[in-house]
């Protein structure tokens, strides 16, 4: 994991940002999973129509998938 300042972050280049300090630190816990969250998301994007009228590009995430290890 980078530690790399939000503000001096080239945001051209893709980076993963761990939780895992806040976690530890303050006892934050976030209120959804990885999972949860893009299957939310969908739901919105679906329920919106936006999966018709966008062209999606998942190479980036199916790359953050294999790193992380998520299988079905």
């Amino acid at each position: 994991m980078q530690r790399l300042a939000p503000n001096i972050h080239g945001w051209n280049r893709n980076v993963f940002f761990s939780i895992d300090r806040l976690k530890r630190d303050v006892g934050w816990e976030p209120q959804f999973t990885f999972r949860g969250a893009v299957e939310q998301t969908w739901e919105w994007m679906r329920a919106e129509r936006l999966h018709e009228t966008l062209n999606f590009d998942f190479e980036v995430e199916d790359e953050l998938i294999k790193r992380v290890g998520i299988t079905n």
